[in-house]
């Protein structure tokens, strides 16, 4: 992959402001409907540096924090999909926790959302399809199925990452992807689910505990993949 001065650009924006790390857990019932709930971090003293934020009380800064998170989950339009809850608090003072949960019909419906940044970064999920896509191609895309066989349920998921410039890298693009990476070590991407039975077995997973199972990524490993997975998990019968 070769670094333009624009991909650089983007994954220091996501190192400065913490969010590089990310707790997802899809919880389906069994006709596929389900939650979504995604956590992630923002260091308080970076949003605060930002000019908009930087005279307000905390009080303040939290309302408003909140309120261009919400306006960006509010300009998704699909059907299918809404968000139920959105939170914001600090945690030990340094940052800002973001925890957003949502409802869907089908796993079809997340497969239409495409995370183009996170909520209240000015953006968030998006259309997946349309003139959107072709123009803002998301950073994150999901495809996820959940089928029922015999009384087994089986769900397998890919996360397709998105990469423009697939061109042989010359030795700047390499530097500046090692310091990139440098900066990436240590955060990680965690995926669980929740099935409607127990979980007789999950590829690739590093924990089962009765109905739930969990993958986790090293975010340095990520950035060299197109696509993290599949995951994949079974239940009993």
């Amino acid at each position: 992959m070769k670094w333009t001065f624009a991909a650089l650009a983007g994954a220091l924006l996501a190192f400065s402001t913490g969010c590089i790390d990310m707790d997802e857990t899809i919880a389906l019932n069994e006709d596929g409907s389900g939650t979504i709930t995604v956590i992630y971090t923002i260091p308080y003293e970076v949003m605060k540096a930002d000019e908009k934020y930087a005279d307000l009380t905390e009080e303040k800064f939290l309302e408003k924090a909140r309120e261009e998170a919400k306006a960006d989950l509010d300009g998704m339009k699909i059907e299918g999909f809404t968000v139920d809850d959105l939170t914001i608090e600090k945690v030990d003072e340094e940052f800002l926790q973001f925890t957003i949960s949502a409802s869907f019909e089908n796993l079809a419906v997340l497969s239409k959302l495409e995370v183009k940044s996170a909520p209240g970064m000015g953006g968030g999920p998006g259309p997946g399809d349309g003139e959107d896509k072709k123009e803002q191609p998301g950073i994150l895309a999901r495809d996820a199925t959940l089928e029922e066989v015999d009384g087994q349920f089986v769900f397998t998921q890919k996360i397709r990452l998105d990469k423009k410039d697939k061109k042989e890298e010359d030795p700047m693009s390499k530097q500046i992807g090692g310091l990139v990476k440098g900066a990436f070590a240590g955060h990680k991407m965690t995926f669980t689910v929740v099935l409607p039975k127990a979980i007789e077995s999950a590829e690739g997973a590093i924990s089962t505990e009765g109905e739930s199972a969990t993958w986790q990524y090293r975010m340095a490993e990520v950035m060299d993949l197109e696509e993290i997975g599949p995951m994949e998990a079974k239940t009993v019968k």
